[in-house]
């Protein structure tokens, strides 16, 4: 098995199933809050992935679906709440991309 074979099951099994702009159906992948070291959460809430401050999440999904950067959402969770990336990168071993990391903020509900 390969080390993207590996990393996929990973996301099928414990991953969150989400919905992408550059996919036709589902993806599973890893979306959760960001947090820093020291980082203060006085007007934060409490969620079901955890404690958010409304800022920026992490994403690690399949390399097969790139999140383009812009002002435009990308990726919308289960709740129907959208995200813009902020920035994205290929993680590769060789020249073999394993999976995607990205920085996203979710969009402000109007």
């Amino acid at each position: 098995m390969t080390p993207r074979e590996s990393v996929a099951g990973l996301f099928e099994r414990f991953g969150r199933t989400v919905t992408l702009l550059t996919a036709s159906g589902a993806v599973h992948c890893f979306l959760q809050p960001m947090r820093y070291k020291n980082k203060m959460f006085l007007d934060s809430q409490y969620t079901r992935i955890g404690v958010v401050d409304e800022s920026c999440f992490l994403y690690l999904g399949p390399p097969e679906h790139d999140l383009p950067e812009g002002a435009f959402p990308v990726l919308w969770d289960e709740n129907g709440d959208g995200y813009t990336c902020v920035k994205r990168e290929f993680i590769r071993l060789g020249y073999q991309p394993v999976y995607l990391w990205a920085v996203l903020r979710r969009e402000e509900s109007a």
